[in-house]
């Protein structure tokens, strides 16, 4: 997302004026990933992550430190402003019995499908945006992209901003099954939409909200015909969201602490890793 890039661009100018080795420059590129994240969230653990599993690809002490120094040191400052109180409240969780996480487990494999789904459409938008009849593309592509944004915002004003009060509400089971689909759709052409165009947009939060919204439905749908067996329909929100990000990024440990440590909810950690 941006807050990644920015953070990411901060920590190459720096490295580039101190003329540092390529490989320092790396690591200092990803040690301002991390920090932007770790600090916009309050999630220092998957900022390391972030940095590690989408950036490094290495988990090496000489780069594992500066990371770790740098997502600590930019949640302590974000946590001097705006205190420790968690991104993303939820009310305690707890599973009916250990039966359910194959409840959770097969709601990982839907959430991989809607996973490729949504990489295969973004894809397939950005080669026929870059055919755009229109010329230039560059500047009508987004254009366009943008007056389609806001038809569905007209419908679905949840679209817009950073989506974050949608996400709470999703957490604390406040949509209906109708509203909770809707908002989904809405969200998922909302993100391959913008980015498929070539306009502005991030990719945590619309992530989010989707496999929230996918997650709470398929927990309504269990419940109708397992009652036994469900918990609290915001339980799996909360571990879809992370499976629908895990999926898409291909970050499986940023995405599980990255969630846990957004609710800080423990008894969300096994659901999560099965699901994720």
């Amino acid at each position: 997302g941006p807050i990644i890039q920015t953070g990411a661009a901060f920590g190459s100018i720096f490295a580039q004026l101190t003329h540092l080795t390529p490989y320092q420059r790396r690591v200092l590129l990803a040690a301002g990933a991390a920090a932007g994240m770790a600090a916009t969230f309050i999630a220092p653990f998957a900022g390391i992550l972030v940095a590690i599993e989408l950036l490094l690809f290495e988990f090496r002490a000489r780069s594992f430190i500066p990371v770790a120094l740098s997502s600590v040191m930019a949640t302590a400052v974000a946590v001097h402003f705006r205190g420790w109180a968690p991104l993303f409240p939820t009310p305690p969780f707890s599973l009916v019995s250990m039966q359910e996480l194959w409840l959770f487990a097969l709601m990982g494999l839907i959430m991989g499908v809607l996973g490729i789904a949504m990489i295969r459409v973004l894809f397939f938008l950005e080669e026929a945006f870059d055919r755009f009849p229109l010329k230039p593309a560059l500047v009508w592509a987004p254009v366009t992209g943008a007056l389609l944004l806001g038809v569905i915002g007209y419908f679905y004003p949840q679209v817009f901003g950073t989506g974050y009060e949608t996400i709470r509400v999703m957490l604390n089971d406040r949509l209906t099954v109708h509203t909770l689909i809707g908002i989904s759709a809405a969200k998922f052409a909302a993100l391959v939409l913008s980015l498929g165009s070539g306009t502005t947009g991030g990719v945590f939060a619309p992530s989010l909200i989707v496999g929230g919204g996918v997650g709470a439905v398929y927990a309504q749908v269990c419940r109708h015909f397992l009652p036994h067996l469900v918990s609290d329909p915001a339980l799996y929100s909360l571990v879809a969201m992370a499976a629908m990000f895990g999926g898409i990024a291909r970050a499986p440990f940023t995405s599980i602490v990255f969630l846990f440590e957004l609710s800080r909810n423990p008894n969300a950690l096994l659901p999560l890793v099965v699901c994720v």
